[in-house]
């Protein structure tokens, strides 16, 4: 968590310089080998050059499991992220990153069970008037790995493997 903190002081101090920003919020649907889960949110982002520092706070809701599994549970969750451009159109550019995002989750038995979700996305990101202030809209897929934190505990949760989550990012650019 001190990780986390630092992480974000860093991102912040650097976003309030003259660097451009955007405050979006985001969906994704993340689907894997036992479970399917939607997950929404608040993300910020500030931009340097040709790349991009992110933070986001996300709540999960209705994570359902799949085949015969009957578990379903909510939680809260924290991520950072890095992206890359690799290709820049008239307004909008190809991009490559990293996300690293912990999750806080109960099932549906009230049992606690915490996710820690390296993974890596890759979308186009569309801005309104050039990169300049005005509306912005990114979708994306992420490819990761869910790591359960605490695999001794008593959930029934068998959230651990490979999840893909396409989303998207609607806002505004500051």
């Amino acid at each position: 968590s001190i990780v986390i903190l630092l992480c974000c002081c860093i991102i912040g101090i650097h976003g309030f310089t003259q660097h451009p920003w955007e405050l979006t919020g985001e969906y994704q649907h993340g689907f894997g080998k036992n479970y399917n889960v939607n997950i929404l949110g608040p993300r910020y982002e500030v931009y340097s050059n040709k790349s991009s520092w992110s933070l986001g706070i996300t709540y999960t809701f209705s994570s359902q499991g799949t085949k015969g599994n009957i578990e379903k549970g909510n939680g809260i969750g924290v991520y950072a992220g890095y992206r890359y451009g690799l290709s820049y159109g008239i307004s909008g550019d190809l991009f490559g990153g990293i996300r690293t995002a912990f999750t806080f989750s109960k099932d549906g038995n009230g049992k606690r069970y915490s996710l820690f979700t390296p993974s890596f996305e890759t979308g186009y990101h569309y801005t309104s008037q050039d990169f300049g202030k005005g509306g912005v809209f990114t979708p994306f897929v992420s490819l990761g790995y869910d790591v359960k934190l605490n695999p001794d505990d008593q959930s029934k949760a068998s959230h651990k493997g490979i999840v893909v989550a396409p989303g998207m990012t609607i806002g505004y650019r500051f």
